[in-house]
């Protein structure tokens, strides 16, 4: 008898992991900076085609990153592609997770994942600002402050 192990719908495990790729979006904390990462199978784009009534190349893929507080904070991220990865230098003390979101021209919303909770204790910032938008934003305008269908104003 072989020692294969098999998960409980009798899937192959290959090194402790299922063989089956799945959706995913995950904050990787290093000392210096975090990474978000996040993968849309094809399977969950033919299911988002179906429900929203558009092709999926024609959704806006959006990543939110959320700072937990008394009034959660958000910094939305459009992305494009199915997958990738996002790199943040320096972010405030706090709690924080991401959502991974699809939007169609209707403006109907799916949240497709969600992370875990991330503490983030180590930084480089010594400033008093607890505002993080304004931290992350001071040199690099490319993020979008609202979001309308398609039209994106800035």
């Amino acid at each position: 008898m072989s020692s294969r192990s098999y998960d409980n719908v009798e899937q192959y495990i290959v090194r402790k992991q299922a063989s089956i790729s799945v959706d995913y979006i995950e904050i990787i904390p290093y000392p210096n900076h975090i990474i978000i990462s996040w993968n849309i199978i094809s399977s969950t784009q033919n299911l988002l085609t179906d429900i929203l009534n558009e092709d999926f190349r024609d959704l806006i893929c959006k990543v939110n990153l959320v700072r937990v507080k008394k009034n959660n904070e958000r910094l939305t991220m459009n992305v494009t592609g199915s997958n990738g990865i996002i790199e943040f230098s320096s972010l405030v003390k706090g709690k924080y997770y991401c959502e991974l979101v699809v939007v169609n021209s209707q403006n109907e919303t799916i949240t497709i994942k969600k992370s875990s909770l991330v503490s983030i204790s180590n930084n480089h910032i010594q400033s008093k600002n607890q505002d993080w938008k304004q931290v992350l934003t001071k040199n690099n305008n490319s993020w979008y402050t609202a979001f309308s269908g398609y039209t994106v104003y800035e």
